[in-house]
């Protein structure tokens, strides 16, 4: 190995350039005043870590840096021919998973989970490095015994891609008393699991009207065994993860867009009256049920689809209470066959998506 000096030019020049952890989660840094400021964390490695890092040298994994700031990310450094490590193993497709899982035991960093796995992947598939545990200042949690609402994290949030990825382990979708406590109350009066299934629903009705795309990752959606821990087989993880972060369809690019609209228009997200409603919204003492549609072969039969649907929704006799037909530019022509008295009896607003994501309302009804 180099002497420190040389290696910390190294590392120093380097900078901004991709590196990869021992399970092949890639990352970057920054140098500034003696210290690596990481890209996809807000941990700071001190220089004075490499010194005791680069003394310790060889090792054979980062479980040999106890009391480090980010073992993982130092001895991903450290190793790498760039630096004057010596050539590192190669990658294995499959790579053997930690006792334990995602979640963190003794010993285990949150650098190592299955989380931080998920969230490398998904850095790789977007070319954005993601901000993990990042936290909204509207999305909050019950109010304490001060009254004070501590903000709730998401896992990963990519700023670029107005995205939010959340790793949900088993205890996310069944009981598991050693995670859920049941005989101990949290400050929303319930056990931890009630919670946690709280706090998950929550993110689910307000991340995607702020305009931001929520996409759910599972163990089994990837390899994983059956108590839930990744096998970290990267090559067909990466691929499957590539595949839940594509836009499904032109629909939900309408659904983006008039998210983001309704936010800026004032309205709030609200919980359907219906169990077939996807999306219900509130402002004042209005009320807006939503039908959208993307881009489909026949246009004119999606619109009258939209229509159907809507029309299935119109329970509420209240004239407080309007629906919206929203539907992109293609599509608009073909929805405003109905006459514009029709939708206005009907209170039905038309609302088209351009191209270039901008929503306009056409009114059921001049005024």
């Amino acid at each position: 190995m180099a002497a420190f000096e040389t290696v910390w030019r190294s590392i120093e020049a380097h900078a901004g350039q991709v590196f990869h952890t021992k399970r092949g989660i890639p990352f970057s840094y920054a140098v500034r005043y003696g210290q690596v400021h990481l890209d996809n964390t807000n941990r700071i490695l001190p220089r004075t870590d490499f010194v005791k890092a680069h003394g310790l040298m060889p090792l054979s994994g980062p479980g040999e840096l106890p009391g480090l700031q980010g073992p993982s990310y130092i001895f991903g450094i450290l190793t790498d021919r760039r630096i004057g490590g010596p050539d590192p193993a190669p990658v294995n497709d499959h790579v053997p998973p930690r006792v334990g899982s995602g979640r963190r035991y003794r010993g285990m960093s949150r650098d190592d989970s299955d989380e931080a796995y998920v969230i490398g992947l998904c850095d790789e598939v977007l070319g954005e490095t993601g901000l993990p545990q990042h936290r909204f200042d509207w999305l909050l949690g019950d109010p304490g015994a001060n009254g004070k609402r501590a903000k709730l994290p998401v896992d990963a949030y990519w700023p670029g891609h107005e995205l939010v990825v959340e790793y949900r382990e088993l205890q996310h979708d069944q009981p598991m008393p050693h995670f859920d406590k049941p005989d101990k109350l949290t400050v929303s009066g319930v056990h931890r699991g009630e919670q946690r299934a709280r706090y998950d629903r929550r993110r689910e009705t307000e991340i995607p009207p702020r305009g931001l795309r929520l996409v759910v990752i599972r163990p089994a959606d990837l390899d994983a065994d059956s108590r839930g821990r990744l096998r970290r087989t990267r090559t067909s993880d990466l691929e499957v993860v590539r595949g839940l972060l594509a836009r499904s369809s032109d629909e939900d690019r309408v659904l983006d867009a008039f998210r983001r609209w309704l936010t800026t228009e004032g309205w709030t997200p609200a919980t359907p009256t219906e169990p077939w409603t996807g999306i219900e919204a509130e402002r004042g003492g209005e009320r807006l049920i939503i039908e959208a549609k993307g881009r489909t072969e026949e246009q004119g039969t999606g619109a009258d689809v939209a229509y159907g649907r809507l029309l299935r929704r119109m329970t509420d006799q209240s004239p407080a209470t309007r629906y919206a037909l929203v539907l992109p530019t293609a599509s608009v022509r073909h929805a405003a066959r109905v006459p514009a008295h029709v939708r206005c009896l009907l209170r039905v607003d038309l609302y088209e998506v351009t191209d270039d994501n901008r929503v306009l309302l056409r009114p059921a009804a001049p005024g």
